[in-house]
């Protein structure tokens, strides 16, 4: 989880919230993370938009900030991981001491993140001034237009025909991340070239595949599961290297495309704050799928034969590092 401490804390407080918040937590086996001090009261737009972007790029389940106005009431804001839904709590008055102020924040902190840590809507409950639970105050529409960025490299490895069953590339890949957990990208892959020799011809082919892709994203905890439907073109060449025969060639044209459909399904772990690892597989079903003819001439008589067909549906891996922001 995430949690943006107000700058009005002295140091002594803003040591013991964290010493608090770190046990309360730990019962949970949670993380928190604290990616600077919270906006300004009364900046609720842009508070949002920075819970938005912390929570995308820590993969956070919840996010809280706190106000803590000297001899008033301090206020705690929680939300869930799209920041789709606030629940604003408001502690004991000023009166009270920093320390309780601080116990009762982590222990909000602590039951709020169970429940959604167990698939459970956040506890709706306001604490009072008298310390009984009231309806949570009425909040303002949140703004939906803030969203992470996700930027990765990856190794990724495919099947491609039973002449060259494995072609290894490199994967570069952008997405958006909308707060609610869908998102759409784009992505180029550089696959070696392959070489064939079959005779009387030696010719490679080189292939240069552009993605669009979407998905949601499910996090729990510092693992995040991915389901993705994308669309790629994909170009490819063949070129003609050597022929031991005059009469004899390559009937494909030197460029053609096909498309791909591509699902897939990933994994991502949380590294460190803003650095992921993830892997995953999937099938590219290929349309306009065509084979590699070699046309022999002879005297009155035209033959082909085809020298290699490439799969109708492969096989992919991927396994790299992203930046999230």
């Amino acid at each position: 989880m995430v949690f943006f401490a107000p700058q009005q804390l002295s140091g002594e407080a803003r040591s013991a919230l964290e010493d608090a918040l770190a046990t309360q937590l730990s019962l949970l086996h949670a993380t928190v993370y604290y990616p600077g001090p919270a906006s300004r009261e009364g900046a609720a737009s842009e508070r949002v938009r920075s819970a938005r972007r912390a929570a995308a790029r820590y993969g956070a389940i919840a996010t809280f900030w706190l106000d803590a106005p000297v001899n008033q009431a301090w206020v705690l804001y929680a939300a869930d991981a799209g920041i789709t839904r606030l629940v604003v709590r408001r502690l004991a008055s000023g009166q009270a001491s920093v320390e309780a102020n601080i116990e009762a924040v982590a222990l909000i902190v602590r039951a709020t993140t169970d429940a959604l840590l167990h698939g459970e809507p956040m506890p709706a409950e306001e604490i009072s001034e008298e310390g009984k639970a009231s309806a949570p105050r009425p909040v303002e529409q949140l703004d939906e237009g803030s969203f992470g960025v996700r930027v990765g490299a990856a190794y990724t490895g495919t099947t491609f025909a039973k002449e060259r069953r494995w072609q290894s590339g490199v994967s570069l890949r952008a997405a958006w991340i909308f707060p609610s957990g869908p998102y759409v990208g784009v992505g180029f892959t550089f696959f070696e070239r392959m070489q064939f020799d079959i005779a009387p011809l030696r010719f490679d082919i080189e292939r240069y595949p552009i993605s669009l892709h979407a998905g949601l994203r499910f996090n729990v905890s510092r693992v995040t599961f991915i389901g993705e439907l994308g669309v790629e073109l994909e170009i490819r060449n063949r070129r003609t290297i050597s022929s031991t025969d005059k009469d004899t060639s390559v009937a494909t044209p030197d460029r053609k495309y096909v498309v791909n459909i591509c699902p897939k399904l990933e994994t991502e772990l949380k590294l460190f704050p803003g650095l992921v690892l993830f892997g995953g597989v999937g099938l590219d079903f290929v349309i306009g799928n065509f084979p590699y003819s070699i046309l022999h001439v002879k005297p009155e008589i035209m033959e082909s034969s085809v020298s290699l067909e490439p799969y109708l549906i492969r096989l992919s891996v991927h396994l790299g590092l992203a930046f999230l922001h």
